[in-house]
């Protein structure tokens, strides 16, 4: 999942092998299979072709020892050339019972400071609190029913949510990753909901809630 708010479209390599070409912000790409173990992965600028390119990536990042039988959700984030440049891998490690939704909350926005995330109606409900830039919430997730719910994102210890975004639906069973990424100073904070419920996942970008 592309989460980097600066940087563009980019093609992924580990050594001379192409994984992703012309991944774009808010993207998810198709699956990847690799054998158990850890990767190099060297990002550069989309360009034309397969070949690897000659000159040094933009940013490289080695992986944890990827598991035999597990499934990643792998999350690049931060500002490009910067120590704040990493990838997140998330084991999808849903945990909830047959009929529910389970939702895990990822903070993938560089320049935001630590989160509550909850649920809005006359009031906040905080879910999941002081959630920090990099940090995920549990693997298992958080189970709710199937519905619609709206969500709001309040700084630490607030109780108005500086963001909202309503009419959030979740089916039942469905396992969903809510990945917060952007830049908040540039405006362009939202929610990447992937669901990882089929195989192979997919991706919606959901904007916040414009206020007058």
């Amino acid at each position: 999942l592309h989460g980097s708010p600066d940087a563009p479209a980019v093609d992924l390599y580990a050594g001379d092998a192409e994984l992703v070409d012309d991944l774009a912000f808010g993207d998810l790409s198709g699956p990847i299979q690799v054998p158990p173990g850890s990767y190099t992965l060297d990002f550069y600028g989309h360009a034309s072709g397969s070949d690897a390119p000659t000159g040094d990536p933009a940013a490289s990042w080695t992986s944890p020892a990827l598991e035999r039988g597990e499934r990643y959700l792998a999350v690049a984030t931060g500002w490009l050339g910067d120590v704040s440049f990493t990838v997140l891998p998330l084991v999808e490690d849903f945990d909830i019972a047959d009929g529910q939704a389970g939702l895990v909350a990822v903070h993938a926005a560089p320049d935001v400071p630590a989160v509550d995330i909850g649920l809005v109606d006359s009031s906040f409900t905080p879910v999941w609190t002081n959630v920090s830039y990099g940090v995920a919430s549990d693997a298992a997730g958080v189970a709710v029913p199937a519905g619609s719910y709206d969500i709001g994102v309040a700084l630490t210890g607030e109780i108005t949510p500086a963001l909202t975004f309503s009419n959030l639906t979740v089916g039942a069973d469905a396992r969903v990753f809510a990945v917060a990424s952007g830049s908040l100073t540039e405006g362009s904070v939202g929610l990447s909901l992937v669901d990882a419920t089929d195989w192979p996942w997919a991706t919606a970008w959901v904007a916040p809630d414009v206020t007058e």
